[in-house]
Formats: C-alpha cells, structure tokens, sequence
C-alpha cells in the first residue's frame, strides 16, 4: 500500500507499507470535516521495520494538527514501533473513538 507521509525535516512523501491496519476518527466542527487516520505496517524497506502513520485533515486537506470533542490533540506522526507498542497505541486509539477501515 502506499500511504502519504510527512517525516520530520523531509515534509510529506510517498511510503511504500505491507501489512496494512488502518484506523480512522472522523467529526464536524464548525461545519468543517476533521479526521485523523492511522496506519500500522511494515515499511517495504528490505527490513520489515514496524511503523505507525498519522495524518490529520480538515475538509479532506493535509493539516498540521486537530482537536477533537474529546480535547485530543492530533498531529501528523510517522515513527517507527514494536510489537508491544503498537498494540498499546491500537488500543488506547480504538478507546478514543477510532474504528478500523478496510483499505
């Protein structure tokens, strides 16, 4: 799957993921569409390295960063995982109001 990205000091890029999860939070405020998306994987890098993607929108166009009803902060995140991590953060986001996606 190729996913969009923003990396810290190289702004937003394509990522090459396997082994796709994809969350998603959507909601209105002022009229406008706020939703945050996350992506677990593997990035297709010969290393198989556990990522997660964040990537937050208004209006369906990139933003910088969100808050929704519940006063969570959401930012464009793209950093590696492990395992136990990316569980922990698989639940706490499903907590939070997230809903798994097809892809």
């Amino acid at each position: 799957m190729n996913v969009i990205a923003c990396q810290k000091g190289k702004g937003w890029h394509h990522v090459q993921l396997d082994h796709v999860t994809k969350l998603e939070k959507t909601w209105n405020y002022e009229n406008k569409e706020h939703s945050v998306h996350v992506f677990f994987g593997t990035l297709r890098d010969g290393r198989n390295t556990p990522v997660v993607i964040t990537n937050v929108y208004i209006q369906g166009a990139g933003a910088t960063r969100v808050i929704d009803s519940n006063c969570d902060v959401w930012e464009n995140v793209f950093t590696s995982t492990n395992k136990d991590d990316g569980n922990a953060y698989y639940a706490y986001l499903k907590k939070h109001g997230f809903c798994r996606v097809d892809n």
